[in-house]
């Protein structure tokens, strides 16, 4: 059994030692404050003699540094340090890896993957008043109109190149075009609308009112659905503000013109998706847009499974 006089033995390295010594001069010099000592090796720098030994100190097993005083041949005193030797470096051996030709794939590429593209950088004075004129797909205010229609001055330099500026984009998928929502904060209702005219072949059906109504009235019948994601993400309102409850919000999803987000997006596509049943629509700049196919979606597109991203509201005023 292991009491508190049991001692441990480890390897331990005398240093300072004078470069005359051999094993037997250090190994009585140690055996005075270590039990079951055995020498292993010697070896010299400079002036000095290092000995390494196996034993176990006899002031307990808490001890890593021990001062040890001690007389040489001639007299001469000296104080000697016994210490923890530190671990051995493990040796790895490293294999060679054989060289050789490797194949070329050509990456398959992603139709949603963004791209760059070089636009043209618009006048300070042009893009603040775009901005005041539009959140989304907001009205222009009445200051807004008055900065655009303000003339602009003619300068000297009126007629050189544009500015231009890298933005990333996501491109339209080949074989489908856009079909432009009105920007009258009903987008997402509009691109949806027209999918469903286009995918029922019913030119005057699906309104963007009736979709909306629709909308909020299967968010009210299926609160239990709904309702703990809505309230995980702070009970967000149209506006992006905090609502009291539930059915403070569905009632605010009716109101035409009031933005759109996720929980309404997923109401739009509720059902199992099937491949010819398949609308997609296009999300840039907080505003939806119908993706028209030239005849059928491609497997790319019809075969998207994921959820619509959140944190997204697009349209209103």
């Amino acid at each position: 059994p292991i009491t508190a006089e049991t001692r441990f033995p480890g390897v331990w390295q005398l240093n300072g030692c004078p470069k005359s010594w051999d094993f037997v001069q250090a190994l009585a010099v140690v055996e005075d404050h270590f039990q079951d000592v055995r020498m292993i090796r010697q070896h010299t720098r400079g002036a000095d003699k290092t000995f390494l030994f196996r034993g176990a100190a006899t002031a307990g097993a808490e001890c890593d540094l021990l001062p040890i005083a001690t007389q040489d041949g001639d007299g001469s005193q000296l104080m000697l340090w016994a210490s923890l030797a530190p671990a051995k470096a493990e040796q790895v051996k490293q294999k060679r890896i054989k060289t050789g030709a490797l194949p070329f794939v050509t990456p398959t590429p992603d139709i949603f993957t963004p791209v760059v593209q070089s636009l043209p950088v618009k006048p300070c004075q042009e893009a603040a008043s775009e901005d005041a004129a539009m959140q989304g797909d907001a009205s222009p205010s009445a200051g807004a109109s008055a900065v655009k229609d303000k003339p602009k001055p003619e300068t000297a330099d009126s007629d050189a190149a544009a500015k231009r500026q890298k933005v990333t984009v996501r491109e339209v998928p080949k074989g489908c075009v856009l079909q432009a929502a009105a920007k009258d904060g009903n987008c997402m209702y509009h691109a949806v609308g027209d999918g469903l005219r286009w995918l029922k072949e019913q030119p005057k059906a699906f309104h963007h009112l009736d979709l909306r109504a629709r909308v909020a009235e299967h968010l009210a019948r299926h609160k239990e659905d709904y309702e703990p994601t809505w309230s995980s993400d702070g009970r967000p309102g149209p506006d992006g503000t905090a609502l009291p409850d539930w059915d403070a919000f569905v009632t605010q999803v009716a109101l035409p013109s009031k933005y759109s987000g996720e929980a309404e997006l997923k109401v739009c596509s509720y059902g199992k998706a099937k491949y010819k049943d398949v609308v997609a629509i296009s999300f840039a700049d907080k505003h939806f847009d119908f993706v028209k196919p030239d005849g059928k979606y491609t497997k790319d597109i019809s075969g998207v499974v994921a959820d619509p991203n959140g944190g997204f509201l697009v349209g209103g005023v």
